[in-house]
């Protein structure tokens, strides 16, 4: 094994059975593979991955540890919580005719949000019950 302690080695096995995401957990067996001595072709093989893959990844590790493995980027935080969206689909449920426009008001009003993609607003007609038509007049 490369120079790490037992210890290391032993966070690297617990992080892999902690079912991570799963390029967390490919990452993590390529290192493990690397560091039990397999050698990359085979790990290329096993993982489908490249050499420069394995050994960016053992070289993180080596510096890092277990942290240098995790995903950085979580996925952006939605613009609107649980409550405020379920607030806004009420508020179309309970109207008898439902606006695009409109719609881009309430919430710029009351939420200080605008969306950069009108499929947003269209998503929450949707989530209303609601079947946005377009005329074409």
């Amino acid at each position: 094994m490369e120079l790490i302690s037992t210890s290391q080695f032993n966070e690297l096995i617990k992080f892999i059975k902690g079912k991570p995401d799963s390029r967390e957990l490919k990452r993590a067996i390529a290192v493990k593979l690397a560091l039990q001595k397999y050698s990359y072709s085979q790990i290329e093989s096993i993982l489908n991955v490249s050499s420069a893959f394995i050994s960016k990844w053992k070289t993180i590790f080596l510096s890092q540890g277990i942290e240098g493995l995790y995903l950085k980027h979580k996925g952006a935080k939605p613009l609107l919580n649980s409550a405020e969206k379920q607030a806004i689909i009420e508020w179309l449920q309970q109207k008898n005719y439902w606006n695009l426009k409109e719609l881009y008001s309430y919430i710029l009003i009351n939420y200080n949000i605008s969306f950069k993609s009108k499929q947003s607003y269209y998503n929450l007609f949707s989530e209303a019950g609601i079947s946005c038509r377009v005329n074409a007049y």
